[in-house]
């Protein structure tokens, strides 16, 4: 509710125009808020939304109709805008004898992103949230291959061992860690309990935290029922047709995230969740101007970056 103070209004005319120029300007500083420089890598703080600023759009994502003309990425772009490819080389950032550095090299602090595809899913909102502290950021994921528990003897394990040894050889000030929690080990012979699961992140953060490496859990994003783009481009017009419903029973009868949640909490990781910055009672495929999933289960590399002020937020305690 706006009020005006120590003068009079007194007929409608003037109330209208008044009402006019206050409503241009809350929708230029509503616009101001969520603008963010998605073709560079380094994004000025003070483009940076906030998490309020983000949680806003996302409850308001429920009720966008028609794709937007500027949408980010654009719809016909997304098959070759995979969340990794929004940062340089991130694509290849899967060796652990090379490990990919972003930011400044005159940098003292370093910081790790460490999982598998939703760890570089993340990665460009970590890395322009680092970057506007000033901190480099080491990449290293590899596809399907969760970070808590595999079979044994898998490449993935051997994986894993490697890059752990690694990112302690590096010394990151703290390492974030993303893993997918959603139907995991579909390839496997048998899916692990959810104790097993637990018990692999409590050895993974005990790995790191006896070298005095702190920890940050990023908690996994739901599933769309639907593929975004595909159910877009048949509905431009009826975008909340392609959106999924999300609520704690849904989230907890098909992923290991709730039992993710409280191992991380039990070995004192920081946990982060991203959940009210992508979705509110429903998942919406479009949150502002952005395309927020590039697929089903993968959060997309422009709206990653997007979040980069929310992640810088998040991890204050920690920079």
């Amino acid at each position: 509710m706006f009020r005006c103070y120590g003068s009079s209004i007194e007929n409608s005319s003037a109330v209208a125009q008044f009402l006019g120029i206050v409503r241009r300007g809350v929708l230029l500083a509503l616009a101001a808020l969520v603008v963010v420089g998605i073709g560079s890598d380094s994004v000025r703080a003070s483009t940076l939304p906030s998490i309020a600023a983000i949680e806003a759009l996302v409850a308001q994502s429920s009720l966008i109709t028609h794709l937007p003309a500027n949408l980010d990425p654009p719809l016909q772009e997304l098959s070759s805008r995979m969340p990794w490819n929004e940062l340089a080389g991130a694509g290849r950032c899967t060796h652990p004898e090379q490990l990919c550095r972003y930011g400044d090299a005159a940098s003292s602090e370093t910081i790790a992103v460490f999982g598998d595809s939703h760890a570089a899913m993340w990665a460009p909102a970590v890395v322009v949230a680092a970057e506007r502290r000033k901190v480099r950021t080491i990449v290293l994921w590899r596809p399907q291959c969760p970070l808590t528990t595999t079979p044994i003897g898998t490449a993935c394990t051997a994986w894993k061992a490697q890059a752990v040894r690694a990112l302690l050889a590096a010394r990151p000030s703290f390492v974030v860690l993303a893993e997918r929690t959603s139907l995991p080990g579909e390839t496997w012979a048998s899916r692990p309990s959810r104790a097993a699961w637990a018990a692999g992140l409590t050895t993974l953060v005990t790995q790191f935290s006896i070298h005095h490496i702190k920890v940050v859990m990023v908690l996994d994003n739901p599933v769309l029922t639907s593929q975004p783009g595909r159910c877009l481009a048949r509905f431009p017009s009826q975008v909340q047709s392609c959106s999924s419903r999300v609520s704690a029973s849904i989230l907890a009868a098909t992923t290991y995230r709730s039992a993710e949640a409280l191992a991380a909490r039990r070995v004192g990781a920081t946990t982060v969740d991203p959940l009210p910055w992508i979705c509110s009672t429903t998942c919406s495929p479009v949150v502002g101007r952005w395309l927020s999933f590039y697929d089903a289960t993968h959060v997309s590399g422009a709206y990653s970056r997007h979040l980069a002020g929310a992640f810088s937020e998040a991890l204050a305690p920690l920079w």
